[in-house]
């Protein structure tokens, strides 16, 4: 049994140095790889700093912020596992992107590049790295624009940006959409820091600064600095451009003109700021109750809107009747409001450096009386049930619109539309019904006057029509152009009536479209130049007429050509930038579409002139951003 047991034993030690023998020898050598490739593999390139890329400093790279982690971060990195390093680039100017805030699509996970555009460790959907991009999502003051609409369907352009990495990619530079970069200089008053301090950028004439970007000043260890959103690339006016930095306290500001609207660095941007004042209050009526949403108006002596420096100042009263009106300069100062239901109010206030001057304003009611329209909406089939709109222009003073929305209930069988118009000044109103179709609608050009009565409209969607299809497409790709917007110019009686709607998908169907229309479609979408087809240029079918525009990259508008008397001018040469794009038509036309956006018109006819109610300035410069371009022009 002794031997037995000693043989066991052997047998066991012998098995047990075999064991070690294997593990050791099936491991050592991957250590010793590992090492090796650890050794060998080339360092990370470190950011190479472009020539003026001043606001980069050495500094060491930021780990990912992960300000939130969900269960579906988890579940997107436990299925790919990879990670690629970032540098994200201005996609104009190639500069690298600091402090720029992203996040992989479909986590919530909040990422940030460092002082030198660097995200490290960015996780990668199998070949795809999708981000977000956090900064270019507009804040309620980030861009104030008169198409605030269409620049929040802009957004989806450069909300997002997706690429290939491949499968061994390791690293990648990123351009992307983004506004511009300033870094500023400026003596910062006693009791505030920089970051106190917000730019706003706009045109330089005041007369044509209809819109604004906003950019915060940050402080990241070298000179002040901000960046704007990309959607500041669609500002409209200039050249030239004014940047103003002001404090949040409202008692300091500074303006300096600049030529573009590309990044400025190095050398950065001077700017000299001056102590100002602060109006505010509060606009009640004589029962104490806010006046809200209504325009009061700051003027200093002299100002009018047809000046290029001293023009009225514009605020708008809050719910509770609140009203600010920061960065003033010290003097004496004009206040006149007019608003609904209220007598007319003008006084006049002193305005001293470094102080607010607060005003509670109560206004008298108006004696105008107010009564209700009731608005009842028919079709003639009894079956027309989509969105319908009811707006009252008065016929004369500055007094805004009143509308409302069409509900529909079934009476009788049929689709009823009705609403209620209330609270109206008893005034002569021009009487709109706004319809997304192309039936004719009646009454037509109706002036009416509230006085509790109601009155009937009527769609006529029983009349001989086709449906209009309007597709928009990538010219290079074939695929649908999301955002899009359609206008419709049908001829009927002589008269031309624009129709506009949404492009879902890139495509939209108009129903009520006369089977003898005379018609011009104008597509445009956000970054691309307009399309135009007229009745030659449609697909003429028995139930529908199609238009597939084709959209490009660029910009483009509508020239308008009139004379003094209003009547349009046939034979007129436009040209942009000195480039020829087309002579007016006879409704004094022109459609231009271009590759990039002009910055001088010139319009030669005879030897005709600009006129003085002109959109075209002598020295050609126009409003870009408009849709239309409407000339004057004065014989000799």
């Amino acid at each position: 049994m002794p031997r037995v047991l000693i043989g066991v034993l052997a047998l066991l030690l012998a098995l047990a140095a075999a064991l070690f023998f294997l593990v050791g020898h099936d491991t050592a050598p991957a250590r010793e790889i590992e090492k090796r490739e650890t050794a060998e593999a080339p360092a990370k390139p470190e950011a190479k700093l472009e020539p003026g890329a001043t606001i980069e400093r050495p500094a060491p790279r930021a780990p990912v912020v992960a300000k939130e982690e969900s269960s579906a971060d988890a579940n997107r990195a436990a299925t790919s596992g990879r990670t690629v390093r970032v540098r994200l680039l201005e996609k104009n100017g190639n500069l690298p992107l600091p402090r720029f805030r992203a996040r992989v699509a479909g986590t919530k996970a909040e990422l940030e590049t460092d002082d030198n555009g660097w995200i490290e460790d960015v996780p990668v959907a199998g070949s795809t790295l999708d981000l977000d991009l956090l900064e270019n999502a507009l804040g309620p003051e980030d861009l104030v624009q008169t198409r605030r609409a269409e620049f929040r369907l802009a957004q989806a352009s450069i909300a997002r940006v997706e690429v290939d990495v491949g499968a061994e990619l390791k690293s990648i530079d990123l351009p992307v959409p983004c506004g511009p970069t300033f870094t500023v200089t400026f003596d910062v008053p006693a009791g505030l820091a920089a970051t106190d301090f917000a730019l706003r950028l706009r045109c330089a004439d005041a007369r044509k600064a209809f819109d604004r970007a906003l950019a915060r000043v940050r402080s990241t260890g070298g000179l002040p600095w901000a960046r704007f959103g990309a959607c500041a690339a669609w500002l409209g006016g200039g050249p030239p451009w004014s940047l103003e930095l002001s404090s949040d306290d409202g008692f300091w500001v500074g303006r300096v003109e600049i030529p573009t609207l590309d990044s400025q660095r190095d050398p950065p941007v001077n700017v000299r700021l001056k102590e100002c004042g602060r109006f505010s209050g509060k606009v009640l009526t004589a029962k104490g109750e806010p006046v809200s949403n209504q325009w009061v108006q700051v003027l200093a002596r002299g100002a009018t809107f047809d000046s290029k420096d001293n023009r009225p100042r514009m605020v708008v009263t809050a719910k509770d009747g609140a009203f600010d009106a920061p960065q003033l300069a010290p003097g004496v100062y004009g206040v006149r409001i007019e608003a609904d239901g209220q007598q007319p109010y003008e006084t006049a206030v002193t305005i001293v450096a470094g102080r607010r001057e607060e005003k509670e304003i109560r206004l008298a009611a108006s004696l105008v009386p107010r009564a209700s329209l009731r608005v009842r909406v028919e079709s003639a089939t009894g079956r027309y049930s989509k969105p319908v709109a009811v707006s009252l222009m008065p016929v004369r003073g500055g007094k805004a619109p009143a509308s409302g929305k069409v509900q529909w209930d079934d009476e009788g069988g049929r689709r009823v539309g009705r609403v209620v118009l209330e609270n109206l000044e008893v005034r002569d109103y021009r009487l709109d019904l706004n319809i997304n179709d192309l039936y004719p609608t009646t009454p037509k050009d109706t002036v009416v006057q509230p006085a509790d009565q109601e009155i009937v409209c009527r769609i006529e969607d029983d009349t001989p029509s086709v449906s209009l299809r309007v597709r928009a497409a990538d010219e290079t790709s074939g695929k649908p152009v999301p955002g899009a917007r359609v206008e419709v110019l049908v001829t009927r009686t002589g008269k031309p009536v624009g129709v506009r709607d949404s492009l879902e998908n890139g495509e939209c169907v108009f129903e009520g479209l006369p089977t003898n229309a005379a018609l011009i479609v104008r597509v445009d979408a956000p970054g691309r130049a307009p399309f135009w087809a007229t009745e030659n240029e449609v697909y003429r079918g028995d139930k529908e007429w199609t238009v597939d525009a084709r959209l490009h990259e660029g910009w483009g508008t509508e020239v308008m050509v009139r004379g003094t008397d209003g009547k349009p001018i046939e034979g007129a040469r436009i040209l942009f930038d000195g480039v020829e794009v087309g002579t007016s038509n006879a409704n004094g036309s022109v459609y231009a579409s271009m590759r990039t956006k002009p910055t001088r018109a010139e319009v030669r006819y005879r030897d005709w002139k600009i006129g003085p109610s002109s959109a075209l300035e002598e020295d050609g410069t126009f409003r870009e951003w408009e849709r239309w371009l409407r000339v004057v022009l004065t014989p000799p």
